[in-house]
């Protein structure tokens, strides 16, 4: 395990274009369907998407146990990128809160038909938090490709 400052990188290839790709990166009626790992369903998501909004959610592990986050919106560049600072505030009793900002930069770029998505998340505090992390970007982003084939199925 390394001290200090750590981060994570994922990268998808979705068939689909850029453009309905950020539409559900920035829309927090689609946020909530995709946002958050397996076994979690977001309660709430608010956001006002631009630059200096803010955004917050809520998810709750079916199991039971609710956390959230908030953060602001840094840049937004349409059909190009995003860049939001990010901050648990909400744990169940007993679970550590680390409530330090970090950074999570999402762009989108075209790849012929398809869209090659990179997600980072920057500032995390050490690996393992980076780990635990990666687990459950790996889950929302195989949600965010799922719901992209099905918005396509419905255009």
């Amino acid at each position: 395990m390394t001290d200090g400052p750590a981060k994570l990188v994922l990268e998808r290839r979705i068939a689909a274009p850029v453009s309905l790709v950020f539409e559900l990166l920035v829309d927090p009626d689609e946020l909530r369907q995709w946002l958050g790992p397996r076994g979690f369903i977001v309660t709430t998501f608010e956001a006002d998407v631009r630059i200096g909004g803010a955004y917050r959610f809520r998810m709750r592990k079916l199991d039971g146990g609710d956390y959230g986050a908030d953060g602001e919106y840094r840049e937004i560049v349409k059909d190009e990128r995003i860049v939001m600072s990010w901050r648990w505030n909400e744990a169940p009793p007993g679970e550590p809160l680390d409530r330090s900002e970090t950074l999570i930069t999402i762009v989108v770029r075209a790849d012929g038909e398809d869209t090659l998505l990179t997600l980072t998340h920057s500032q995390l505090p050490d690996q393992t938090s980076a780990d635990s992390h990666a687990s459950g970007w790996t889950d929302a982003l195989e949600k965010l490709v799922t719901l992209v084939e099905n918005s396509k199925k419905g255009h």
